[in-house]
């Protein structure tokens, strides 16, 4: 796992290894913005050796061949580390559009072949058994609990097919059951300064109260920001409904943003694994990715006891 796969678009890369020794004014201007915040790590680095070892040992990990989907692809950089590590070909996919716009811009910055980007939500616009494998890397957590991606997971995968999860959600480590809490409330009501640096302009409850004082300008002031407060977690979508005499709707998760992404949702990793098992996939949980050797090897010793004390944590699931 420690050795670093062979590549078969060195040139790509080279080149992709370069953006990240660009002064950041241009990183922002020639790529995008929020790509500073997403791999400010491999920037200060100044190069992505350590990003590609762990998309190297995804690879390894899960022997992905053949056609791969990356689901919540984000700018792209798992995408093009896989097609270049030598995935035959890969399609990424996220439902922001500016994300999958710029994946794309930077297919063709580098010039790496056989992989494209599309917009898509968890509902997976694609047909029954078009892929060999599937990625998911640090998304899940942002879907609803009831969301049916895991299902159409299993659809587009052909038999022998592999869903590969990586997240660091797991819900079994108290200190990042913490964390995690803290974000949300970072989230909710966190100063502008707070919330730009986990990639939100304003916190989520002004974003409803400016939601709701729009759509009801009439209403009492007082009120819509008392509804914008008590009623976190529920969409614009949902409080709009209920408050034109509608259903207000369940709340699908702890904290969820007015558009509806979910922020960071803990997950029980045994609880995963039975789900996908009653789906129909044969699975495995693994310790999650460490930079660090020594780290990793202690992950392995330890596992699963490994689960109270780190977030990390990987499922592969193979349809039958």
């Amino acid at each position: 796992m420690d050795k670093v796969m062979d590549m078969v678009q060195p040139r790509a890369v080279d080149s992709l290894n370069d953006i990240f020794s660009w002064p950041k004014e241009r990183i922002a201007r020639e790529v995008h913005p929020d790509f500073l915040r997403y791999f400010s790590y491999q920037l200060q680095l100044g190069n992505i050796h350590t990003y590609y070892r762990e998309i190297s040992s995804y690879v390894a990990e899960s022997r992905f061949q053949g056609h791969v989907l990356d689901f919540g692809c984000g700018f792209g950089l798992a995408s093009l580390c896989m097609r270049s590590l030598g995935v035959d070909r890969v399609t990424g996919a996220d439902i922001v559009p500016d994300k999958f716009k710029t994946a794309s811009k930077l297919a063709l910055m580098v010039g790496c072949d056989r992989v494209s980007f599309v917009q898509s939500d968890d509902n997976l616009v694609f047909k029954d058994a078009s892929f060999d494998g599937v990625l998911i890397k640090d998304a899940l957590s942002h879907l609803n609990e009831d969301s049916p991606f895991l299902a159409h997971a299993y659809r587009v995968l052909r038999p022998g097919g592999i869903l590969f999860i990586v997240d660091d959600r797991n819900s079994l480590s108290p200190l990042n059951v913490r964390r995690t809490h803290k974000m949300w409330e970072v989230s909710e009501s966190g100063t502008p300064e707070e919330t730009r640096k986990i990639g939100i302009a304003r916190n989520f409850t002004d974003q409803r109260l400016d939601f709701l004082q729009t759509q009801f300008p009439h209403e009492n002031p007082e009120y819509l920001r008392e509804i914008a407060i008590k009623y976190r977690g529920y969409t614009n979508e949902q409080l709009e409904n209920w408050l034109k005499g509608g259903t207000l709707g369940i709340k699908h998760a702890p904290c969820v943003g007015p558009n509806g992404i979910v922020q960071e949702r803990l997950m029980n990793p045994f609880a995963l694994k039975r789900k996908l098992e009653q789906l129909g996939f044969e699975c495995r949980l693994r310790p999650g990715y460490c930079n660090k050797a020594w780290k990793r090897a202690v992950f392995q010793v330890a596992w699963p006891a490994t689960l109270l004390y780190s977030g990390l944590f990987h499922v592969i699931a193979r349809k039958p």
